[in-house]
């Protein structure tokens, strides 16, 4: 794993320059979309963090498979990651692009679990309580139906977590029986 430091100041770097050239939006895009090949192919992310494929070929790979659709700021970018042998750290550093993009349009992620798919005017509520809690006014509300929590719903917005599942309560009212 990477340092936060490092990811961090990449990520930085990119993000303004992306700011400067008016661009930063088809940045977080690609970057969204190297998130995703990240997740869905472990052999892309075997080979960037792979110590024995030279730096070069890293940098060909890259560019062969995004050079025609990405900005080429992004492409640039993963480039000189590639070339400077820091390919291993792209995740990290894709994250950290996206925490700051979300930072910087005033945008709060948040992840609503619940055991039931919500509805528009309830998904509308939680989103309320999202900027509530937050004071951020855009939200993004990740939706995860997990019928284990029997009911209820667990709120995670960054590290505070708002838990009324069901499950929850039965266990504090289990532990408390078992303490009496």
């Amino acid at each position: 794993m990477a340092s936060y430091a490092v990811t961090s100041r990449y990520a930085r770097a990119l993000v303004e320059l992306a700011k400067e050239q008016d661009i930063l939006d088809q940045v977080y895009e690609d970057m969204l979309q190297i998130d995703k090949v990240c997740e869905e192919n472990r052999d892309f992310l075997l080979m960037l963090r792979n110590p024995i494929i030279k730096p070069l070929k890293k940098a060909a790979i890259i560019n062969a498979l995004f050079e025609k659709r990405f900005n080429k700021l992004t492409i640039s970018f993963l480039n000189l990651l590639a070339k400077k042998g820091r390919a291993g750290i792209v995740p990290e550093v894709v994250k950290q692009v996206e925490n700051q993009y979300q930072e910087f349009n005033n945008i709060q992620p948040a992840q609503l679990v619940t055991a039931i798919e919500v509805d528009t005017e309830l998904g509308k509520e939680f989103k309320a309580l999202v900027r509530e809690i937050s004071g951020r006014e855009k939200v993004i509300l990740e939706q995860i139906v997990d019928n284990e929590i029997i009911g209820g719903y667990k709120l995670y917005v960054d590290d505070k977590q708002i838990d009324s599942s069901i499950k929850t309560k039965l266990r504090k009212i289990e532990s408390q029986i078992i303490k009496s």
